[in-house]
Formats: structure tokens, sequence, C-alpha cells
């Protein structure tokens, strides 16, 4: 998405894309559906087998939390939910973590 088509919702989203991650890989994908933004894990194969855990969720929450602050301070109210969606946007995420944000007001 371009910035001239994220309209307000470029400074979560801008949030997200300066958020860090583990070993630099980003493995987030975001989709959006005109009111709610749907965040995707990517799973890099062996991480969940680490000892420290599946560092992957933790870089979710990372953009999760940056997106979340910034869609407030933009004075967009919303909530997350974990749900298992009826879409499957992105084919090459064949085994993913899916959680919706969803904005209040629905506009």
């Amino acid at each position: 998405m371009k910035e001239d088509e994220a309209g307000r919702w470029q400074t979560p989203l801008e949030m997200v894309r300066m958020s860090p991650s583990a070993t630099n890989k980003q493995p987030w994908r975001l989709v959006m559906d005109e009111d709610k933004f749907h965040f995707y894990e990517k799973k890099t194969k062996g991480y969940e087998m680490e000892s420290t855990g599946d560092i992957q969720k933790v870089d979710l929450g990372i953009i999760m939390c940056h997106f979340e602050i910034a869609a407030k301070e933009q004075g967009i109210d919303g909530a997350f939910k974990i749900e298992n969606p009826d879409i499957l946007p992105l084919k090459e995420l064949s085994t993913l973590s899916h959680t919706r944000w969803r904005n209040n007001h629905g506009h």
C-alpha cells in the first residue's frame, strides 16, 4: 500500500514497518479488510524449537503493540481479537498465526 492510500492508517502502518524483529526477519504480514487489519505471523522453520521459544511470536507482539499505540495516538480506538478467518490472503503462509484488529467505531 502506498502512503497516500493508507489515509488515517499511515502512522500505525509506518510504526509496524519500522518495528524491530529477532534476526531482522520481519516475519509478519498485514492484510487490510475495510475497518479491520489481519496480522499474520510468517513462521520460519525451526524457530519454535529454539531454547528461547518461538521468538517470532514476540516479534508479532511487538508490531501489534506499535500498531495499537500509534492508532490510539491518532484517535483510532480498536481492539485485538484472536480468530480463525475465512480467508487466506497470502499463499506463502502455509503455517500462520492470526490476530485481527478491529476499529471499534467502524470508520
